[in-house]
């Protein structure tokens, strides 16, 4: 057969172009699984393959049989977002050092096999973090982080899938360009290499070499931590809502509380507040959620168990296997082999290795359960799951059972998530939604100049900046910050001025992120009314929008859809 990108002549059952090592492997019209030009039927679904029309070249643009279902799917629901919009993305490219000269000294045959283990492991990490494999080459990938599904973190994920790869294959080097820096520095240990010429670039880019990973920082809170928090403005009543609710359930009557909001708005912030009130007086056990791990099941209950049994980054398994016992004691030393096998520690025991997964589902349930009430015997314990919307299936469905178990004693049992949904738990008399608002107007201020050191703005700045971030925390500190950074800032006396109108600074890059996301997360039907409606302007009247988009009563629904997913609200869609 021809290759289709040099249109060298192949034998038929090649994998790769000898000339070009491009993939000639096919796609079954069926199940579009891969075959080669000389199979007659498919191996995964029998579709008979003799017809030359039926077969053809795979487009690795488009998701396939190597791509996970789950993440093809949000590719195909996803497709029109890389096709009709602007979006900032991250491009990861990973290529085999050596390829020509590994090329020139083996037989062919074995550079494709070699090159395939290579692909399979380039694919596995990629997808690991959701990026898409928009381009395969003769000797590495190039893949998108942010589209055609939006991440608000896609420059975090480009680099640890490329330092996934790295640790799967010979080591080599990962470097960023310092865009890439600037959005990732808070979460990754880097160095600067220098200023490099690059091929199709007009000026030498600084680039850095990406380290490690930072294990302790996984969210945009604890990177805010690393740069160093601002003083809490405007939470006054939340924090009493959460301490009434930590003083009924140290009383042995369990509380759950959900506290929702908008992305930015200090959801995380507002716990970390509450859990320094606490002090030494209560067991406070943490697990994080995060966007990658919804298929990793019990994510966030991996870090309650490891924090509650006493186990530190960077233990040797031995070490690890000696706290799991001494934190289980004789009571739970019958649920010691679930422990370790959660914490990914070999385990030993034949019984339960001939345990089914259900079994071993179960078992866990009980295992954990048992655990976190042990640590409410002494002292009252908080359990805080952040950024529950991230959470996997498995997880949901045991703190949903673990919420059922926890009446009677003393525990407080703290979600923080958006409002995309409520989780199973969100019900009965102990359980109260707390919603997080946005910042007053007055409130976005004083943040502002707690940004600044306590210097003020110019008030008219001031105000332009409480009135464009709608009192977004989050935002808030962004827009400073670049600011700031930009040396678009300068003192003058007690207060600082800007070198230019609030209208033409760009809204920077993390925030894009952050409401790209959003926005891929709406159904089409309702993604469409708002980016009409947001092209009418941020006030529209109802009768306009319904004549733009020729839409009957259903306008109405995706309307009354997005109010109550606090997109929009009831005065920007009042009138007709």
């Amino acid at each position: 057969m021809k290759c289709p990108k040099c249109q060298t002549d192949n034998p038929d059952n090649k994998k790769f172009c000898r000339e070009c090592a491009a993939r000639l492997v096919l796609a079954c019209p069926q199940c579009a699984a891969e075959v080669l030009p000389s199979d007659k039927f498919c191996g995964d679904c029998a579709q008979d393959l003799m017809k030359p029309q039926e077969v053809t070249q795979i487009d690795y643009s488009q998701p396939h049989s190597y791509t996970p279902r789950y993440l093809a799917e949000k590719i195909l629901t996803a497709r029109s977002s890389i096709e009709g919009e602007r979006k900032l993305v991250t491009v990861l490219f990973a290529d085999v050092a050596d390829y020509t000269s590994i090329s020139e000294k083996l037989d062919p045959e074995e550079v494709h096999q070699i090159m395939d283990e290579c692909f399979k492991i380039l694919m596995d990490e990629i997808h690991k973090y959701e990026g898409t494999i928009n381009q395969f080459t003769g000797d590495g990938v190039m893949a998108l982080f942010g589209a055609p599904v939006a991440h608000e973190d896609h420059a975090q994920r480009a680099c640890y899938a490329a330092l996934a790869i790295q640790k799967a294959a010979e080591p080599g080097e990962v470097w960023m360009s310092e865009d890439t820096r600037n959005l990732v520095k808070d979460y990754l240990h880097e160095e600067e290499v220098g200023e490099l010429a690059l091929k199709g670039k007009a000026r030498a880019e600084t680039l850095y070499r990406v380290v490690s990973d930072r294990p302790d920082v996984r969210t945009r809170f604890e990177a805010g931590l690393v740069r160093g928090m601002t003083k809490l403005v405007g939470r006054r009543a939340e924090m009493a809502t959460l301490r009434a609710a930590f003083e009924r359930s140290s009383a042995g009557e369990a509380q759950l509380v959900d506290i929702v909001g908008e992305p930015g708005v200090g959801k995380s912030r507002l716990v970390y507040e509450f859990r320094k009130t606490l002090g030494s007086t209560v067991t406070f056990l943490s697990g994080v959620c995060i966007p990658y791990g919804r298929n990793i099941n019990f994510f966030p209950l991996i870090d309650l168990v490891r924090e509650a049994l006493g186990i530190e980054e960077g233990m040797t398994e031995g070490e690890a296997r000696v706290r799991v016992r001494q934190g289980a004691g004789p009571d739970l030393a019958s649920r010691v082999s679930f422990y370790e096998n959660l914490l990914a520690l070999k385990v030993e025991d034949p019984g339960f290795n001939a345990l089914n997964p259900e079994g071993r589902k179960y078992g866990t349930f009980e295992a954990a359960k048992d655990l976190l009430l042990a640590c409410s015997a002494d002292k009252p314990l908080v359990v805080f799951l952040e950024d529950a919307q991230w959470m996997d299936k498995i997880s949901e469905e045991f703190f949903t059972y673990f919420s059922r178990c926890i009446h009677g004693h003393k525990v407080l049992m703290l979600a923080a998530y958006r409002q995309e949904g409520s989780p199973p738990w969100a019900q009965g008399a102990s359980y109260q939604r707390l919603g997080l608002e946005t910042l007053s107007s007055e409130s976005s201020i004083r943040l502002v100049r707690n940004i600044l050191g306590g210097f003020a703005l110019d008030p008219g700045l001031e105000q332009r900046i409480a009135e464009k971030t709608e009192g977004n925390p989050f935002f808030v500190e962004e827009i400073v910050r670049e600011l700031a950074e930009r040396g678009d800032l300068e003192k003058a006396g007690d207060r600082y001025l800007c070198k230019r109108p609030i209208e033409q600074i760009d809204i920077p890059s993390t925030i894009r992120g952050v409401l790209s996301a959003r926005m891929d997360r709406l159904s089409e039907d309702l993604k469409r009314t708002m980016q009409i409606a947001s092209v009418i302007g941020r006030d529209f009247a109802y009768r306009i929008l319904k004549s733009t988009m020729e839409l009957g009563e259903e306008l109405r629904t995706h309307l009354s859809n997005l109010v109550g997913l606090e997109i929009l609200y009831d005065v920007t869609i009042s009138g007709s």
